[in-house]
């Protein structure tokens, strides 16, 4: 039984290094990005938080600065933002976010499947696979970014 939990303990630790590996991977490839995608929408929002004065007039600032579905994700990137850079933050959020999935994924496919293997492949493909993004460009193939076309190509 004490080799069981001591088999476990080591396989849970190879899935969190993993799931580490996993969230830094991308930065270190160079598959971020600041000021783009969602970004572009959030940035005015959260240098409203730490400024103000910032864009007063501004309509979408002004608007969006209520309390609705960005407050919560403002002001926790806004509090990062009063420590660090805000590019850093952002860095920073998408590593730990990655790093996440590719844990729990990783468990979740363990618990499924009974396999190590298929656990870190889980989170590998749940990680690396580019999610859809509003406003990718479908004319240009090398901006086309839906994880259904992705995988399609991966079948082939």
């Amino acid at each position: 039984m004490a080799a069981s939990n001591q088999e476990r303990k080591r396989i849970r630790r190879l899935l969190a290094a993993h799931a580490v590996f996993l969230g830094l991977l991308p930065p270190l490839l160079g598959w971020t990005s600041f000021g783009t995608e969602n970004q572009i929408e959030q940035i005015p929002l959260v240098l409203r938080a730490l400024d103000p004065g910032y864009l007063v007039r501004d309509y979408f600032v002004s608007a969006n600065m209520s309390y609705g579905p960005r407050t919560f994700y403002t002001g926790l990137v806004a509090l990062g933002a009063r420590v660090m850079p805000l590019p850093l933050v952002f860095l920073l959020g998408a590593c730990v976010a990655r790093g996440l999935i590719a844990w729990v994924t990783s468990l979740t496919a363990l618990h499924l499947f009974r396999s190590p293997l298929a656990a870190m492949l889980a989170a590998t493909v749940a990680v690396l696979t580019m999610a859809c993004v509003l406003g990718c460009d479908a004319d240009d193939p090398d901006k086309l970014c839906c994880t259904c076309m992705r995988e399609a190509h991966c079948l082939y």
